[in-house]
């Protein structure tokens, strides 16, 4: 039996090499591979093949870390910023009352708690070679990322309505379906229409084995010819040419979602908004 070595390059910590050869000496496979049957080295491929797949997961993890940390980031990075631009603004006024300013400086320290909070968690995915799952309120997160987006949803008074009674929690990794839901309400709020007041619509529900999310805004929407696009890294829709952002957004979700053994799929309309149905496993 031989493996081709041109079909995948896999980088793998040190310590889940020494598991796999170590799970090989036990069972006795790697020196008696050639003297079994053909069902045993059917198994033992298959065995193989398994762990293959599964160090690719962990390597394709180890990958997303890079552009996790990088974008997740910006969002308290930038909340800093405005937050300070209102402090300014409001020490320039000799009138001002003191308790509005203290609040600025809450919500700037809050902030900054959110900020170390997310290096923390990137920290520790990089050193770790599977996602430790933990059941997660979905209403938790959200208002945790409402927070920690504050500035923006109130510069742009966007509306929320939210309804978790038919799924309330799931079992993921926090730092993933924070992200998910982090990059789809940014985006929401990037892509907001110009002429009506944003609205951002969240639902959950099950479904053929998954917990199904849904994120519907009544933005920009996206064209037709374009949906395929806007899952891929660094890619930028026409719509969003004048607006702050890298493009990794939507890639980085559906690049989670796969890797978590998901689907993620989109319905939209130009000038009447979009839904994006995420399953998550």
């Amino acid at each position: 039996m031989k493996l081709p070595s041109s079909e995948f390059t896999i980088k793998l910590p040190p310590s889940a090499l020494r598991r796999f050869f170590a799970a090989l000496r036990m069972s006795g496979s790697g020196s008696s591979l050639f003297n079994c049957s053909s069902s045993e080295k059917k198994k033992f491929h298959d065995q193989l093949n398994s762990k293959i797949e599964d160090f690719k997961k962990i390597n394709a993890d180890l990958n997303n870390f890079v552009f996790t940390a990088s974008h997740d980031l910006k969002a308290p990075i930038n909340n800093i910023e405005g937050l300070a631009s209102l402090l300014r603004e409001e020490l320039k006024n000799s009138t001002a009352a003191n308790q509005y300013v203290d609040d600025i400086i809450n919500l700037m320290q809050q902030s900054i708690l959110k900020f170390k909070s997310i290096i923390t968690d990137m920290a520790k995915s990089a050193v770790e070679e599977t996602e430790n799952y933990s059941y997660l309120s979905f209403k938790d997160v959200i208002d945790e990322i409402k927070s920690l987006l504050v500035h923006d949803i109130e510069s742009t008074q966007v509306v929320f309505t939210e309804d978790y009674s038919e799924a309330p929690f799931i079992r993921y990794p926090k730092k993933h379906i924070r992200s998910i839901l982090q990059n789809l309400i940014t985006n929401s709020i990037k892509y907001r229409s110009p002429v009506r007041k944003p609205e951002i619509k969240i639902k959950t529900t099950k479904t053929d084995g998954y917990t199904l999310l849904l994120v519907s805004d009544n933005g920009l929407g996206i064209k037709e010819e374009d949906k395929d696009k806007v899952f891929s890294m660094y890619r930028r829709l026409e719509e969003g040419k004048n607006e702050e952002g890298s493009g990794v957004g939507l890639g980085l979700v559906a690049k989670i979602v796969d890797g978590n053994y998901g689907k993620i799929e989109i319905d939209s309309k130009v000038n009447e908004g979009s839904t994006f149905r995420i399953y998550l496993k």
